[in-house]
C-alpha cells in the first residue's frame, strides 16, 4: 500500500515541536509494515536534507483542502 502523510513538521528535516517525533515514528512504522511512503512537507528555510534520499521539490504545486466544507489553501 501506498501511505501519503502531510506534516509540517518531521524529526531530523523540519523540526519544531512534538509533531516530528509522531511524523517520523508513524512513516518508519508504516515503512517497517511493507508499505511505501511519501512525506509532503513545507521546504522551511532550516529544512535539513542531509540524510533525505529522494526529494523532489514543486514549487507550481497548489493544493486546497477541505474540512467539513471548509476551504482552506
Amino acid at each position: 500500500m501506498v501511505v501519503w502523510v502531510a506534516s509540517r513538521e518531521y524529526a531530523g528535516i523540519a523540526e519544531a515541536g512534538g509533531v516530528k517525533n509522531v511524523t517520523c515514528s508513524l512513516c518508519e512504522n508504516l515503512v517497517r509494515l511493507g508499505n511505501k511512503v511519501i512525506a509532503f512537507l513545507p521546504l522551511y528555510g532550516c529544512s535539513d536534507l542531509q540524510n533525505v534520499t529522494s526529494f523532489q521539490k514543486n514549487d507550481l504545486m497548489n493544493t486546497e483542502i477541505s474540512v467539513h466544507g471548509n476551504g482552506s489553501r
